[in-house]
């Protein structure tokens, strides 16, 4: 225990070159082309010789084997081959049927029903296809192999962030439907009569700061969009942090507020992806890819 300063000292100083893991493969092999011979020679002297890259392998089933393991059905140039990913269930849930995928394993021959086949043991797995996955229902299950490159699309995604839903797909290409996390009452902002609510709760102040506001009343994200727009109408003013009614009887048409048509573009967008099927959502995500799409 003297020694345990100096012993952290000793790892701070450490220079890290790379935080990004390499996966090194021994040589690159067409399945078809192999023969259970050769492998099955391999295998006699050990289970995990060696690992190797297996190229545009077709995903056509997925199962999950006790509860723990994935098994995947490929196939390349009209012949199936078994993979199989022990104690995870990351590609069971980050691929789809039909996704085209490059593997780097090792290579076995499994023997069942006196039938000798050839079988993946999976070290990693790349998709350069697009990717969209529907968990609206049930993201419990797919949240714990979720990548941080990975859109987390869910209403507070289409809400409250700054990106640029084009961009970042066509960056990430990988797309996860979420559930929504009901954060936001767009309901308040979008409809006139509950907008009008918002009003009068500001209207019986006169005067007041952001901090005067009764969160119980409505939500901090209610307050804010509500006091963007009627500043934009000019019911509001704001000066040293003091918002002000000026008393406006005057009809406005919402319309005029930039903020309001924005919100409203969101309610919309929210409503699309909770009300809409799967087909319909995937079929707009990949015409997004080539062109900017409205609700």
């Amino acid at each position: 225990m003297e020694n345990l300063a100096d012993f952290k000292n000793g790892l701070n100083t450490l220079k890290i070159e790379s935080s990004t893991p390499v996966l090194s493969f021994d040589m690159e092999v067409r399945l078809p082309d192999l023969k259970i011979e050769t492998i099955k020679n391999i295998q006699d002297k050990s289970f995990f010789t060696a690992s190797f890259l297996m190229k545009n392998l077709k995903v056509v089933r997925k199962q999950v084997l006790n509860y723990k393991h994935t098994k995947l059905l490929l196939e390349v140039d009209g012949q199936l081959f078994d993979a199989l990913d022990f104690n995870s269930l990351e590609y069971y849930y980050l691929l789809n049927n039909s996704d085209t995928i490059d593997v780097v394993g090792g290579l076995n021959v499994n023997s069942y029903r006196n039938r000798d086949s050839l079988q993946i043991m999976i070290k990693d797995v790349s998709c350069q296809q697009t990717q969209i996955f529907d968990y609206r229902k049930s993201a419990d299950k797919i949240v714990p192999y979720l990548r941080e490159e990975t859109i987390k699309y869910s209403d507070d995604y289409m809400i409250a962030s700054e990106h640029d839903l084009r961009e970042d797909f066509q960056r990430t290409r990988t797309l996860v439907l979420l559930p929504r996390e009901k954060k936001y009452n767009l309901n308040q902002l979008v409809d006139r009569k509950e907008l009008g609510k918002v009003y009068v709760h500001f209207e019986k102040m006169q005067k007041f700061t952001f901090e005067d506001l009764n969160k119980t009343y409505f939500s901090e994200f209610v307050y804010r969009m509500a006091l963007k727009i009627f500043q934009e109408l000019g019911l509001i003013e704001c000066n040293n942090q003091v918002y002000h009614i000026k008393n406006q009887k005057t009809k406005l048409d919402l319309n005029n507020s930039p903020t309001y048509l924005n919100v409203v573009e969101k309610f919309q967008q929210v409503n699309f992806v909770y009300t809409s099927d799967f087909a319909v959502l995937n079929a707009y995500f990949m015409a997004l890819l080539e062109e900017k799409h409205g609700f």
